[in-house]
């Protein structure tokens, strides 16, 4: 951008023996710089195809070994990165899950009991707690777990419908029937609550307009 002022302090005819003695210098001087050029830009893609990427950040590491399926690798990245990070969540369930694939649902129990004291009353952790649980056919403590985590959903349908799905799986057909009703009642309160309040803005409507009505 804007302008450059090049001033030449002296001129050289190109037919003069000057110039045509240089000429061929110039030239040799342009081609080695192009080769060069060429040469060095070869040498850096052959580097590149070459190298290795090295994560040294624990959790980086931990997702990307995860997405290889690499499970035992995965694992222990995370173990790293909880180390270095105790109270972030989110590890605990990644790990949870490489756990599980790498069958290793013992470390997984563990590790989600530790998570549960932790975050007591977070229901992604006690219903990751109650899958594991699922997993190991333990049916009292999926069910204790998932009895406590009911009792605190209120009147979250999605959360109680979860809590139903992981009753079914572990096979625990009473209590997921009895997971149903709640969801039932709660869908048949909120649909009520619901017709209640689209009937009271159809009268405020109604008033509003009888209002301007009258003022006209």
């Amino acid at each position: 951008f804007g302008y450059h002022i090049i001033k030449v302090n002296n001129r050289v005819d190109p037919e003069s023996e000057e110039f045509q003695s240089k000429k061929a210098d110039y030239e040799k001087n342009l081609l080695a710089q192009k080769f060069e050029g060429e040469h060095l830009n070869t040498w850096i893609e052959e580097q590149r195809s070459q190298a290795t990427i090295d994560i040294l950040d624990p959790a980086f590491r931990a997702f990307r070994l995860k997405g290889e399926e690499k499970w035992p690798e995965a694992a222990l990245a995370y173990e790293k990165a909880i180390k270095n990070d105790k109270d972030n969540q989110g590890l605990y369930l990644s790990l949870k899950e490489v756990y599980v694939r790498d069958n290793r649902l013992a470390d997984a129990a563990k590790l989600m009991e530790t998570a549960r004291k932790k975050w007591p009353e977070n229901t992604a952790v006690l219903t990751t707690l109650a899958d594991v649980y699922a997993l190991q056919k333990d049916t009292a403590k999926t069910g204790e777990v998932l009895a406590y985590t009911s009792s605190i959903a209120g009147d979250d349908v999605a959360m109680h419908q979860e809590i139903k799905a992981l009753y079914e799986k572990a096979e625990m057909t009473a209590e997921a029937a009895e997971e149903q009703i709640i969801i039932e009642t709660l869908a048949a309160q909120q649909a009520t609550e619901q017709t209640g309040a689209d009937i009271t803005g159809d009268i405020s409507a109604d008033e509003t307009s009888t209002g301007s009505e009258g003022g006209n």
